[in-house]
Formats: structure tokens, C-alpha cells, sequence
């Protein structure tokens, strides 16, 4: 099969996250279309390599709508990665920084940083192989409500409580949602894979899509991570629509992908 097919599913991914993004943040800081092209150029090429992954891995014939979840959460994990352990960024519009942090205050050491984000993604690989060594004989849809809900425990409740816990108080709601979510698409996922790694990291993506969904368009909330509780670059307002139309879009053609 055409490779690029695989990068243009990871490209749609990346252009997913880049859509809600810059709409829920470009009130709040200067939009870049830079940062915009990031996750999508980040998408393609991470569907291309994970495509080889996963064929190293022995596993092959994968739904493409899994395999585009698959990629959003490696899109992030490289995303979030990348702000953590490598960008140099002010921090002073953040109310939670995002550079690395402990309890609130922020890494200044790029070399610990770097360490320290080396052993986080070495610890992303290892989370792929965990269902091959904890084996609780749980087939079907009970497996993918198992592992969608580690996903969306050690892959979202987890590591976002470190981030704003110290700074905004530990939220039970917030926390206990991200593995209800992860455990719903867990379920859903079971019915086009068997593979219980690849539904765990599938899960992750699931439930980042879900959850932002949620907060960006439903509730409408203003993201917790600036200082700023009212808009900056008012223009932006209108403007922000015409992210929508290709956020809907990509909505539309993963669902295709992943019934057809």
C-alpha cells in the first residue's frame, strides 16, 4: 500500500489539532501560521514513521480511523515534548508555564530538561509494550474498556494533574474524566482492533479529541493555561470561525475512515 496514504491520515491528524489550537489559543496570543504548519508537517511525517513502527511491530492491516487516532497522540506527545523539554519560550503570559515545572516552578537547566524529556518519551515507547507484558486475559470490548482507561489515566489524568494540580488545585472531575473517555473509546476501538497497544495509544488520541471538543466548543471555556481572562487580540474573534469549517471537516472524513 501507498505509503503516503499513511502521511496524508497522519497530516489530517495534525491539522485536527492545529485547527481547535489556534482556535481556543489565538485570542489569548499572536497567531503563527508556523505553528499551524508545525502539526500538520509533524502529522505527515509521524504517519509515515509510525507506519513503519507499527510494521516492525508485526502489525499490519490497521484501520486507517485508528491509525489517525494513533498519530494524534503521538502528534502531541511530540508537541507537548517539544514545549517542555526544548523551547525556550516567555512564560510570563502563562499562568501554567508550559516549560517543565515541578510544583510550579519552572526547569531553567535546558541539559535536566533534556534528560528529563528523554526518559518521558523512552517511557511513551515502553507504555506501547505494557499490554504485552500485563496480560489480564480480558478479550473484546472488557480489553478495550481496560486499556482505554490506562490510556486515559497514565496517558492524560496523570500528567496533567502534575502540570496544573500545583497550581490550580487537584480537581477530582477533571482527573476521573480523562479514563471514563479513554474507556469509552477503548470499547469503540475493540471493534476495529485486537491489538491492545495499538488500542491504547489510539485511546490517548480519542480522548484529547473528545475532551477539547468539549471545552473548546461546547462549554466554551477559556483556556486555563494564560494569565490572560479576557481576549487580547479581539479580532481574532470572528476570525477564529474560519478555523472551523476544517475542523469539521477532518471530524467527518475520521469517522469515514474509521466505519468504511
Amino acid at each position: 500500500m501507498n505509503i503516503l496514504i499513511f502521511g496524508f491520515v497522519g497530516a489530517m491528524s495534525g491539522l485536527y489539532s492545529a485547527c481547535w489550537g489556534a482556535y481556543k489559543d489565538c485570542l489569548f496570543e499572536k497567531f503563527q501560521s508556523k505553528k499551524f504548519a508545525r502539526s500538520i508537517i509533524a502529522g505527515f511525517i509521524l504517519g509515515i514513521l509510525l507506519f513503519y513502527f507499527l510494521k516492525a511491530n508485526n502489525i499490519t492491516n490497521v484501520n486507517f480511523g485508528v491509525f489517525f487516532l494513533f498519530v494524534m497522540s503521538f502528534e502531541r506527545l511530540f508537541t507537548e515534548s517539544l514545549k517542555a523539554f526544548v523551547r525556550n519560550e516567555d512564560q510570563e503570559k502563562y499562568k501554567i508555564p508550559s516549560k517543565l515545572h515541578i510544583f510550579g516552578k519552572t526547569v531553567e537547566s535546558k541539559f535536566f530538561r533534556l534528560i528529563i524529556g528523554s526518559i518521558f518519551i523512552s517511557g511513551a515507547f515502553m507504555l506501547f509494550y505494557l499490554p504485552l507484558f500485563v496480560n489480564f486475559k480480558l478479550h473484546g470490548w472488557m480489553g478495550g474498556l481496560f486499556w482505554g482507561a490506562m490510556a486515559g489515566l497514565i496517558g492524560s489524568a496523570v500528567g496533567g494533574a502534575w502540570k496544573d494540580a500545583p497550581i490550580e488545585g487537584f480537581d477530582p472531575i477533571k482527573f476521573f474524566r480523562s479514563p471514563l473517555v479513554g474507556a469509552l473509546w477503548g470499547i469503540l476501538i475493540s471493534s476495529f482492533t485486537s491489538n491492545f497497544s495499538l488500542l491504547l495509544f489510539a485511546s490517548i488520541g480519542g480522548e484529547r479529541m473528545t475532551v477539547e471538543l468539549y471545552k473548546t466548543f461546547v462549554l466554551k471555556s477559556i483556556p486555563g493555561k494564560f494569565c490572560a481572562t479576557k481576549p487580547k487580540f479581539e479580532d481574532w474573534i470572528e476570525k477564529r470561525k474560519k478555523f472551523i469549517l476544517p475542523y469539521t471537516i477532518v471530524w467527518i472524513a475520521f469517522i469515514a475512515l474509521l466505519i468504511l
